[in-house]
């Protein structure tokens, strides 16, 4: 399942191979119905068997699930699951962020000379993911605030209210808030319109019409 119950049709996942099955045997896997029910694949995730799909004969009854850190994507041949912090992206974001993770280098490939362009691009990328929770979790993910801060121009800064750059043109046409949350440190960027002139002003447009104060309480 994709975010807000939509399903996303997933190709047939990469299901164990006949030495998968026989690795996990001789390391004491679970066994049920002649089968293994989990199989540890290395960096290909971790296999576990649906019995349900196995008892109806479906041809692949496998559920492929990968996590990286944060992320958890979870493959089948009827579907696919994927969750970012325990989040799961809506429909509209869930390509975006597929296209961001495959643009990152790879943790072999992070000191490597193209990682920087690469992790830029990443970085682009996620900035137009919609959810600003998920697009903060994303950028650090792909290590991809650097596509931000790289080349821009500082508007307005100041402790309350956050940071409003103006990024290269290249990157984004907006401008762009960055907060951190007092509560959990994290930092997100709030994409704002072009024509916000300081941090606090971007600040209440983010929180809607009528606001012309700061709340007296943060949420």
């Amino acid at each position: 399942m994709g975010g807000g119950g939509e399903t996303v049709t997933a190709a047939s996942p990469t299901t164990p191979t006949p030495e998968d099955l026989s690795a996990a045997v001789r390391g004491g896997a679970k066994v049920r119905m002649g089968l293994p029910i989990r199989v540890e694949m290395g960096d290909r995730g971790v296999a576990s068997l649906d019995l349900v799909a196995r008892a109806r004969g479906d041809p692949d009854p496998w559920v492929v699930t990968r996590i990286d850190r944060e992320i958890v994507d979870m493959m089948s041949s009827s579907g696919r699951g994927f969750y970012v912090s325990g989040m799961p992206p809506a429909p509209d974001d869930f390509v975006t962020i597929l296209r961001a993770l495959a643009a990152a280098p790879t943790a072999a490939k992070r000191h490597w000379r193209g990682a920087n362009r690469t992790r830029r691009e990443a970085g682009r990328i996620a900035l137009t993911i919609q959810d600003a929770m998920i697009r903060g979790r994303i950028l650090d993910h792909v290590d991809g605030w650097s596509a931000i801060e790289d080349g821009s121009k500082v508007i307005d800064e100041d402790a309350a209210n956050g940071k409003l750059i103006e990024p290269d043109p290249a990157v984004a046409t907006c401008r762009i808030l960055i907060v951190r949350c007092p509560s959990t440190s994290r930092v997100y960027a709030l994409r704002v319109p072009a024509e916000m002139a300081t941090a606090q002003e971007a600040r209440l447009w983010t929180l809607g019409d009528g606001w012309s104060a700061p709340p007296e309480v943060e949420t």
